[in-house]
């Protein structure tokens, strides 16, 4: 166990600077795209709605600042650029043969690494998710002042639930490719962008195959899971959404599925990352 946390400290400890910057960058995004929704914001718009044939206008005030929330979701495209990178500069620096000289599995050398980026995309999702809460609830009440009644809405639990299975689905097949082109590298010494090329190519042409036999087997084992929307506007509500030419929907699909069929089959990727790794690393 001491060893698990040694290594996964010394990840850490070497990729400090670019972790502090990551989180320090999702902190301020989310502050900034929480505070943007309201009656201060600076740019205007006007929202107009009919309801039983008489039109309403609403004036209130946006800000395209708002999006920002979404700028620390595009650390998830970053994290395995750091890890094929970490195992590059123990190349470069050699400190790779330090490392497989220690009385340790190579299995837990190059788990840790992965440990370690899984640890900053979880803190990364948290705070993100949190700032884009807020807004949700930001925008929720500023759409309840603008109509004068609630609005169809999902419980923050379900808002949870929905950012996290597209994050860690997506996260986790990004670092299974990036795991499997560590693992590759060891074994194919020229043309690696080439070979890095072809097995992005080949991971996207099996996910995609295997993605609808895999989803029906899974819906099977664990059932179809869709997230209730919560009504509580009464007949104001619902006409203004008839008005508008909208539907009510009772529920939304989750996608629980697609997200379990995505970790399972970034799992294997990281699995053959580890394979690869542990048969072909030399001392």
């Amino acid at each position: 166990m001491n060893e698990w946390k040694a290594l996964y400290l010394k990840e850490l400890k070497e990729h400090r600077t670019v972790f502090i910057f990551l989180l320090a960058i999702t902190a301020a995004t989310g502050l900034v795209s929480a505070a943007a929704v309201g009656w201060d914001s600076p740019t205007p718009s006007n929202v107009f709605a009919r309801v039983d044939g008489v039109g309403h206008s609403f004036s209130s005030t946006f800000s395209p600042y708002m999006l920002w929330a979404l700028f620390p979701y595009i650390i998830l495209f970053i994290l395995p650029f750091l890890l094929t990178h970490s195992f590059a500069q123990e190349i470069k620096g050699q400190t790779n043969y330090l490392l497989l000289s220690l009385p340790t599995s190579r299995v837990t050398l190059f788990l840790c690494k992965i440990i370690a980026l899984m640890s900053v995309g979880v803190a990364v999702f948290v705070m993100a998710t949190a700032a884009t809460h807020v807004l949700y609830l930001r925008l929720i009440e500023l759409a309840d002042t603008l109509t004068g009644m609630s609005v169809t809405r999902i419980a923050a639990p379900h808002l949870w639930l929905l950012v996290g299975e597209i994050y860690f689905g997506v996260l986790f097949v990004l670092l299974g490719i990036a795991s499997g082109i560590a693992g590759l590298r060891l074994v194919i010494k020229r043309f690696q962008g080439l070979m890095a090329a072809l097995f992005v190519g080949c991971v996207v042409f099996l996910y995609v195959g295997l993605l609808s036999p895999a989803r029906e087997v899974i819906k099977g084992l664990v059932g179809t899971y869709r997230i209730p929307l919560i009504e509580d506007g009464g007949d104001g509500a619902e006409k203004l959404v008839l008005s508008l030419g909208w539907k009510l929907p009772k529920s939304i699909p989750s996608g629980l599925d697609l997200a379990i069929y995505s970790v399972l089959f970034g799992i294997v990727l990281i699995g053959l990352g580890v394979f690869l790794f542990h048969r072909r690393a030399e001392v």
